[in-house]
Parts: structure tokens; sequence; C-alpha cells
């Protein structure tokens, strides 16, 4: 290696760990261009609640029979409860409940309901675990939520259990875990979207497919303190470790159940490629070889 590269190699490694901080912290949510609610944002003032209390409606029922699920609970709703607690220690006081029964497919109905469905209100659900239903109305001259349903696949095979993900019984598919599918589209309805379809890499419940990680990360809990900001809260959120529910937490890669990215170790490779690629011959124009394509695992939804 040259005397340059060597003086520039330190620097270059002093940069990007530099960024490391704004990598971790990518968390991404809804804002408005014009009459047009635009998805998966970094940038611009984010779509929220008016008032940040928000009543979600569970009626899930039970599994067949009143059997327990893998945690020992035996209630669909007792899962999604502890759901909306946990976004409770973000936002305090943001989400009650209540059991009424409602219908997660009607938009206009003034109710924010969670519910199994046999279909995604009329369509084909394909391979998508779950869906938020947002509606939007204008108040005091700004674009805010006005309604949220959560859409659950009725035709998957549903669990409830912490930790890293499991086969469903007698099956090549995964068992769903009801809690961490219901702790992200509630993220939905707070206002938060998905960091990795706004061009991230980051550990967070909230990236797209679902994965190993049982729970809220540092950047999930940072994202909702900045859509409802409290005193100290971001500080808080910033310094806060997952949560565990009685179980470790995963990994954080969302394309394949089990990875695991250490963000200061990203950005050290990632250093170590550019000074090669700085060094390397100009490319031949030949396609590039070696790079296969992860597995995917089910998508939580559009």
């Amino acid at each position: 290696m040259s005397r340059h590269a060597t003086r520039v190699l330190p620097l270059l490694l002093t940069a990007v760990l530099g960024l490391t901080p704004q990598l971790v912290q990518a968390f991404a949510f809804d804002t408005v261009v014009g009459p047009v609610v635009l998805q998966h944002q970094t940038a611009g003032s984010p779509v929220v609640w008016e008032a940040p209390r928000v009543t979600m409606h569970l009626n899930l029922g039970s599994p067949p029979n009143g059997a327990p699920l893998a945690n020992g609970t035996t209630s669909w709703d007792t899962n999604a409860a502890e759901a909306l607690a946990l976004w409770n220690t973000v936002v305090p006081h943001f989400f009650t409940f209540d059991t009424t029964a409602h219908n997660p497919c009607d938009p206009g109905d003034g109710f924010n309901t969670v519910g199994f469905t046999p279909d995604h209100c009329g369509d084909g659900f394909g391979d998508v675990i779950a869906v938020t239903r947002k509606t939007y109305g204008q108040q005091a001259g700004r674009f805010v939520v006005t309604q949220a349903d959560v859409v659950l696949n009725a035709q998957l095979c549903w669990d409830a259990y912490a930790g890293p993900l499991e086969l469903c019984q007698g099956t090549l598919g995964y068992a769903i875990d009801l809690q961490r599918v219901v702790l992200h589209e509630l993220g939905h309805v707070l206002g938060l979207e998905h960091p990795d379809e706004a061009g991230q890499s980051v550990a967070a419940l909230m990236n797209r497919y679902i994965s190993d990680l049982d729970t809220l990360t540092p950047d999930d809990r940072l994202g909702a303190a900045f859509l409802y900001p409290q005193p100290s809260l971001a500080a808080s959120a910033a310094s806060a470790a997952p949560d565990s529910r009685g179980g470790g937490g995963g990994g954080g890669c969302t394309l394949r159940p089990g990875s695991d990215v250490d963000p200061t170790l990203g950005a050290v490779l990632l250093g170590l490629a550019v000074v090669c690629l700085w060094k390397r011959p100009p490319c031949s124009g030949k396609p590039s070889e070696g790079c296969a394509a992860l597995p995917r695992v089910p998508r939580i939804h559009d």
C-alpha cells in the first residue's frame, strides 16, 4: 500500500465510524407532498395523530379449544395488549384498548381495530402477514391520521413466543408470533414506516420483513420519540436497551432469521472496501459475480 493510502486509511475509517450512529438511527415515517401522503420517508413533517391518545379495539379471541400458546397465554388479546403496553413505555398513555368487536375492514366506522380476516378486505393477502390501513384527514390545515385498522392474515399459522422464529409444527412454514407482528403494526398506527424501504440498514422491528427480533430496538424507540416528542423522552429512548419478554431477542437481519449485524463492524468493513476499490483498476464492464440473493421470509405487509 502506498504512503498516501496509508495516511488516508485511518482518516477514512474515522469518518465512516463517525457515521455509524446515523446508520443506527434510521427510522422512517409518512409525510405529505401536496395532496399525497408518501410512505417510508426520512425528511419532511411526519403525519401523526392530532391528539396522541388512541383506543384500539381488540377482539381476537382465543386459540382453538382454549389450548395454551407457546408462551403459556391462552388469549390473543392478552398478547396484543402486551404490544400496546410496550409502545406506551415510549410514548406514555398513547394506547388504550377495549375488547368491543368491530370490523377492521371498515375505514369509516370511526373505530381503530385489530382483527383477523380471511382475506385482505376482499383482496388476496399473498405472502403478506398483516396490513395497517390508515385513514387521513385535515385538521387545522394539516394532514393527520384519523383512523387506523390492523388486519391480520387468518390463514397463517399463528402462535405467541419470544426469541428466534420457530417453524410451525408439522409444516415447513414459520409460526407467526402475534405479539411481534402486532407490535410492528402498532408502530404504523403511531406513524412509523419501514426504515429498510427508506434505504436504511438498521436493526429495527419496523423493518419490512419478520425476523428474530421480538421487541423494540433503540431505533424504533427513537422514531416514536421523534414523532411524539416529550421532555427527556428522546434521551431515554436513545440509551434504552431492547426490552425482553421473558426470552432473548434474536438477530436483526430482516431478510434471513438468525442473522446478526454489528453496525460498527459493518462500518469498518465498509471503509476497508472503499479503500480496496479506490486502489483497484477500472472495471472491465463485465457483470459482477459471486453475490447470491438471501432467502426471503414472509413480509409483514406491503
